[in-house]
């Protein structure tokens, strides 16, 4: 099943650095198109998401932007209350002005690259439940400029690695005890 969507805007910021210091306003276009696509299965389930958000100033140039992401994410019905969930996806997007990661009035807003994914294994019902988790996300920002003049930004990059175990069990009639690490 395909569920494609389109949005769009015109704004007008009257503050496009979001800064005390340099204050310039614009107005801005943003163009939205997503699309969701997804299987009608009775017991596993498929669905890949993605987007893109275009935007153009219409004085501004150095502002415009084009961010995207895409993402899968599969639910497989192992067996009688089991089941494993695996997704991973991409988002390239930037950095809106303004916030703590926009320190520096750079020349474009700051873009990075973000690649996750992960893996979910999970036992519901019956006595004992267990769960098992474990994610990887990393983050790469692109380099810069700064008044034409070159700014590493690799030094942002980021990588971070979880894992959980989750095993409960019944403590009475309407509770439960549940161990986490």
């Amino acid at each position: 099943l395909l569920f494609p969507s389109v949005e769009g805007d015109v704004m007008y910021d009257s503050n496009v650095y979001s800064s005390g210091q340099v204050k310039l306003d614009d107005f801005v276009v943003s163009l939205r198109p997503r699309f969701s696509l997804r299987t009608d299965l009775p017991r596993h389930q498929f669905r890949l998401t993605g987007g893109t958000d275009i935007r153009r100033y219409a004085d501004i140039d150095g502002e415009n932007s084009e961010q995207f992401d895409i993402q899968g994410k599969g639910i497989f019905d192992l067996a009688q209350r089991t089941d494993m969930i695996a997704d991973v996806g991409f988002r390239r997007g930037i950095e809106q002005r303004g916030t703590a990661g926009d320190q520096f009035l750079t020349d474009e807003p700051v873009a990075f690259d973000r690649t996750f994914g992960g893996l979910l294994v999970r036992r519901d019902g019956g006595f004992l439940e267990l769960t098992a988790e474990g994610r990887i996300a990393e983050t790469k920002y692109q380099d810069t400029t700064i008044n034409g003049q070159p700014l590493d930004l690799s030094d942002r990059d980021t990588r971070v690695m979880r894992a959980r175990i989750r095993s409960s069990a019944p403590s009475s009639h309407y509770s439960r005890i549940f161990v986490e690490a």
